[in-house]
């Protein structure tokens, strides 16, 4: 009774924390050349429009598009995991302006919640 017991737990637990995974994904085009950045995101979700401003912002001069598999599939990956991942396309600069102007509010409310 016990095996199946904690055999049930393992699986409702895998099952609660992959159900939340979601992967965003875009192609960068500079005129260096091009790659495709991926976030994968856990429980903290802050929208594709969010990430995509995010991969903007950090590639400054190129242009972002949606990803498409048959077309961009080849190019070179850079990868963003986990929460952490939320935080590196936010900029420190912009995240104490808004701390600034709007308090903790302000930073919920920029983050999207």
């Amino acid at each position: 009774m016990k095996k199946v017991l904690v055999v049930s737990s393992l699986c409702l637990f895998l099952g609660v924390t992959t159900a939340h995974a979601r992967s965003y994904e875009f192609t960068v085009n500079c005129s260096s050349g091009s790659k495709v950045v991926q976030w994968g995101i856990g429980e903290i979700d802050p929208g594709k429009e969010y990430l995509r401003v995010a991969t903007g912002t950090n590639n400054p001069g190129c242009g972002v598009s949606d990803y498409v598999p048959s077309r961009d599939s080849h190019l070179p990956v850079e990868r963003h995991d986990g929460a952490g991942a939320v935080f590196q396309g936010a900029k420190l600069p912009a995240l104490i302006g808004t701390a600034a102007l709007g308090g903790v509010g302000g930073v919920l409310k920029f983050f999207g919640f």
